[in-house]
């Protein structure tokens, strides 16, 4: 299974390790490659480099013109500890969508409950969200109670 935090520190180091540096907490602005290197324009200046990475959910740059195609979607997320989780990951392949995951720690096993996803701005009933979530579990899992909740 994917862990994105996990994967996205591995990158980290690995760049770090071949001298790359990691600019956070910086917005940039514009990004020019027309010369033979590459010209951060940020809110603090402009940063240079041979080659840059543009790792942000929404694109900025204006090339495809990706920043109109996209759009805030909010869901939720139950969760709750459990003996025997599914091993895998699974989506649902129904409306609403829902899906299932593990999450294994050393206080012991939970599983994952996503879905209700929709437009951010559209439903603004997250009770009647987590509820079709709670739902599902008990129904399918015998889920009683989860003990954590969660809009991503």
């Amino acid at each position: 299974m994917f862990h994105p935090r996990r994967y996205c520190l591995g990158l980290v180091d690995q760049i770090v390790q071949r001298g790359g540096i990691i600019v956070e907490r910086t917005r940039a602005t514009a990004v020019d490659d027309a010369k033979h290197e590459c010209a951060v324009t940020t809110e603090h200046g402009v940063i240079h480099a041979d080659a840059v990475v543009v790792a942000t959910q929404t694109p900025f740059l204006d090339r495809g013109v990706f920043f109109a195609r996209t759009k805030p979607v909010r869901s939720y997320v139950i969760a709750s500890r459990w003996k025997n989780p599914p091993e895998g990951m699974y989506i649902s392949v129904d409306t609403p969508t829902t899906s299932i995951r593990p999450h294994f720690d050393t206080d012991g096993n939970v599983l994952i409950v996503g879905g209700g996803g929709h437009p951010t701005g559209r439903d603004d009933n997250p009770a009647s969200n987590y509820a079709d979530l709670e739902r599902f579990a008990t129904e399918r899992f015998g889920m009683t109670q989860p003990e954590w909740q969660s809009v991503r």
